[in-house]
């Protein structure tokens, strides 16, 4: 948004050089320099919005911090214990996961639920309990927040 927001500020400011606005500028060479330095940001924003983005650093993403939790929720509507979050995904604990594409995780939060999409990275069995690891960012997947129901 920010990055869309430059590029018509730098509209504004080369139809003002144009005579097309009511604005004049009294001081050109600071409005040059102000129109330059938007460049520049505008570079470094976009730069670094196609880096977090980029597939190549997704291990950095995962590598982020994990916050220690045990919420109880609900995958695909059977119930589940939610645990080890971060910004990309949740170590969950559950009977069985059943063999789909995506699942639906429902989070309760404050008298009301939050559902997630999510996508399953991993799963293996211990102490007869289904232990998954699941992403659920906003991402390339298209995962993220199916609906808030709070």
């Amino acid at each position: 948004m920010t990055a869309v927001l430059s590029v018509v500020g730098l509209a504004w400011f080369a139809l003002t050089l144009l005579g097309r606005t009511p604005t004049r500028y009294e001081v050109p060479w600071a409005a040059y320099a102000t129109a330059g330095w938007l460049v520049l940001n505008t570079v470094l924003l976009v730069a670094a919005i196609g880096r977090v983005r980029a597939l190549r650093f997704a291990g950095e993403r995962r590598a982020s911090h994990r916050f220690e939790t045990v919420l109880h929720g609900r995958i695909d509507g059977a119930p589940c214990e939610i645990h080890d979050l971060s910004l990309t995904g949740a170590r969950i604990e559950l009977a069985a996961l059943p063999d789909l594409d995506t699942h639906l995780l429902a989070v309760p939060i404050d008298g009301g639920e939050v559902v997630l999409k999510t996508v399953s990275r991993s799963g293996r069995r211990s102490r007869g309990k289904t232990i998954a690891r699941s992403g659920c960012g906003a991402g390339p997947t298209g995962t993220g927040v199916v609906r808030d129901a709070g």
